[in-house]
């Protein structure tokens, strides 16, 4: 892929890069990305993001350099350091606290936490719910709250969530034979989304 090197110059160009690979748990072409940032930019998120890639690659000294020019310069992320330090071995332990601040402390919440859960709303950013979903991290089985769902499907219409995992929440929705046969007038007395997977099931079975 090649890449205009104006680019490079434009921090919000790679950001948003390096956020559509990092959302789809595409890290190594994420980290690629960084390369093309040039040296006269100073972005704190980028800035960030290299230090973790550093640590990926093994590269441990060269992140511990980078972050000790970025306080030196003032930076201050209580967060930040505290992941970081935890993936540079300086620390042990590390603060289970999630961060959906942005995409990248969300990740770095994700792989520092053996038990990390999460639960999005409609708040939550397009890209934390694309990462939520390349990762595996939403079970759309046996859900019955009719928030969580409703939550679920206004993503789906953002395309922020993947649609099909939408429709397999449809399906396990139970209805019996009487309502899937008069499905057009059954489903005028259920609620929304149980009114859309009985619709559903129907065009299924038909």
């Amino acid at each position: 892929m090649r890449i205009n090197p104006e680019v490079g110059k434009e921090p919000r160009a790679i950001k948003l890069l390096v956020n559509e690979y990092l959302s789809s748990v595409d890290i190594k072409s994420a980290c690629e990305k960084t390369s093309f940032i040039s040296k006269e930019v100073q972005n704190d998120y980028l800035s960030k993001f290299i230090i973790y890639c550093l640590i990926k690659d093994d590269r441990k000294d060269e992140a511990q350099l980078i972050l000790d020019l970025l306080k030196e310069r003032g930076f201050k992320d209580v967060f930040f350091e505290d992941k970081i330090n935890f993936l540079l071995g300086v620390k042990n332990e590390v603060s289970s606290k999630t961060s959906d601040k942005n995409l990248l402390n969300f990740f770095l919440s994700h792989i520092t936490n053996n038990n990390f859960e999460y639960e999005p709303t409609e708040k939550t950013d397009k890209y934390i719910w694309r990462y939520l979903s390349s990762a595996n991290l939403i079970n759309t089985n046996d859900i019955e709250d009719e928030n969580v769902i409703s939550t679920y499907e206004k993503a789906a219409a953002k395309n922020s969530f993947d649609s099909q995992e939408i429709f397999n929440i449809y399906k396990q929705i139970l209805f019996n034979v009487n309502q899937l046969i008069n499905s057009t007038e059954i489903y005028k007395n259920l609620p929304n989304y149980k009114a859309r997977a009985l619709i559903y099931q129907s065009i299924l079975l038909s």
